[in-house]
C-alpha cells in the first residue's frame, strides 16, 4: 500500500485517525456482543497488517504438524473470491478430508488450495468465521479448528493465537511506519501482538528476531522462511526447480505480493520474458485469460508459471504446459506444536476427557 502524498496526505491522516477511533469504539462494544465458543480448541492464525503475510501457509503447516502427532485439525477460511461468501452468510464445507468438494469459483482459491494440500484435514469457508468454526468443530474426528485470519475476530473465542509477521512489517514498525489505513497497512495497533500466544517472524535476520523477543517477551517468538520447493502440474507430477534455469518464462499471479513470486523465479534462474501481476484473489475471467493467451502467443517458447493458489482456478489443460511454484515454510515448529498439543489435550471438550 502506497502512502498518500501531497494534497491527499491530510485527508488520509484524518481517515486514519477515524479508523483508529473506530477500533477503540469497537473494542468498547465487545461486552455487548454475543461471543461464539466451540466445544473443541480453536487456534487463531492472523496478522496485524493488510495483505499477504504467509498466514495461510502457516495454518497449513500447523495442521500438518498436528496430524503427524495424531491430532486431526480442521481449517476455516473466509473464502475470498468465492461466490459462496458473496452469496450467503452460511458456511460451506469445502472438504471433509478427501479433497475439494466444490470448485475455487464457489469456495475461493485459498479454501480449495488448502483442501488439495491437506488430505485428511477438513476445510470450511464462510463469511462469518464464527459460524464456520462452529460447523468445522462438528465434523467427524476433528479435535481442533485452525482459523485463518482470525486475530481481528474478537467475537470468536480462541484458545491459542498465532501471528504471522513478515519481517518487512516488523522493519516498518521499527522505522515508525506502522500506520493504519489509508496511511499504511496496519489494521490493528501493533502492540496488540502482546495479546497473542506466539509470533512467527517470516523472512527475518537473527537480530530482528532478537529485537522482536525483547519487544514482546510474553509470546513464544520464532522465525520462519519460505523457500521454493518444486514445480508441480495438474498431472500430479513434481519437477525439479532446475527446470527453470535459463528457461524463458511467462509468469503470472494474483497474490498480495506478486513481486516476491517474480523475484523467486529470477533467483532460480528463470528468464522472465513477460510477467502479469493480478489483484489478490483475482478471478480468471475471459478478459484475464485473453491477456494471458496474448502473452503466451507472443512467447510460444516460454513456460507458463504461476502459484498453487492461482492454479486451482484454472481448469487442467486450459493453459498447456502450465506449472506452478510450490514453496515450503521452513520453521522449527517443535516448541509451538508442543504448546498446541498441550492446549488440545487439556481442553475439556477433547474426546475421552
Amino acid at each position: 500500500m502506497k502512502t498518500p502524498r501531497g494534497p491527499l496526505r491530510l485527508p488520509a491522516w484524518i481517515a486514519a485517525q477515524l479508523y483508529t477511533a473506530g477500533l477503540y469504539v469497537d473494542r468498547l462494544l465487545d461486552g455487548l456482543r454475543r461471543r461464539y465458543r466451540a466445544d473443541i480448541p480453536v487456534i487463531g492464525v492472523g496478522n496485524p497488517a493488510l495483505g499477504g503475510s504467509g498466514k495461510t501457509p502457516l495454518a497449513s503447516r500447523l495442521a500438518e504438524g498436528l496430524r503427524e502427532r495424531g491430532l486431526k485439525a480442521a481449517l476455516v477460511t473466509r473464502g475470498y473470491g468465492g461466490e459462496a461468501a458473496r452469496r450467503s452468510s452460511e458456511p460451506l464445507v469445502v472438504s471433509r478430508g478427501a479433497g475439494p468438494l466444490v470448485p475455487a469459483k464457489e469456495a475461493g482459491d485459498e479454501a480449495v488450495w488448502l483442501a488439495k494440500r491437506l488430505p485428511g484435514s477438513p476445510v470450511v469457508c464462510g463469511r462469518i468465521k464464527a459460524r464456520a468454526t462452529l460447523l468445522a468443530a462438528t465434523l467427524p474426528g476433528v479435535e481442533a479448528v485452525i482459523v485463518d485470519d482470525a486475530l481481528q475476530h474478537r467475537r470468536l473465542h480462541r484458545d491459542f493465537d498465532i501471528a504471522a509477521l513478515p519481517a518487512a512489517d516488523w522493519r516498518a514498525r521499527l522505522g515508525g511506519a506502522a500506520h493504519p489505513p489509508p496511511l499504511g497497512r496496519f489494521r490493528a495497533p501493533f502492540d496488540e501482538l502482546r495479546r497473542t500466544d506466539a509470533l512467527v517472524l517470516l523472512g527475518s535476520h537473527p537480530d530482528e528476531l532478537a529485537a522482536l523477543r525483547r519487544r514482546f517477551p510474553e509470546p513464544l517468538c520464532l522465525a520462519g522462511r519460505f523457500h521454493p520447493d518444486a514445480l508441480a502440474n495438474h498431472h500430479g507430477k513434481r519437477l525439479a526447480l532446475a527446470e527453470l534455469t535459463g528457461r524463458p518464462v511467462v509468469a503470472f499471479t494474483g497474490i498480495a505480493r506478486p513481486a516476491v513470486f517474480f523475484a523467486d523465479l529470477e533467483r532460480l534462474g528463470a528468464e522472465l520474458v513477460a510477467r502479469l501481476p493480478l489483484t489478490d484473489h483475482a478471478d480468471y475471467d475471459d478478459s484475464t485469460l485473453r491477456r494471458l493467451d496474448e502473452l503466451l502467443t507472443a512467447h510460444p517458447e516460454a513456460l507458463p508459471v504461476t502459484t498453487g493458489k492461482d492454479a486451482v482456478k484454472l481448469a487442467p489443460g486450459r493453459i498447456p504446459k502450465l506449472v506452478w511454484l510450490e514453496r515450503r515454510l521452513e520453521l522449527d515448529a517443535a516448541g509451538l506444536l508442543d504448546r498446541l498439543t498441550a492446549v488440545i489435550n487439556a481442553h475439556p471438550g477433547r474426546p475421552g476427557r
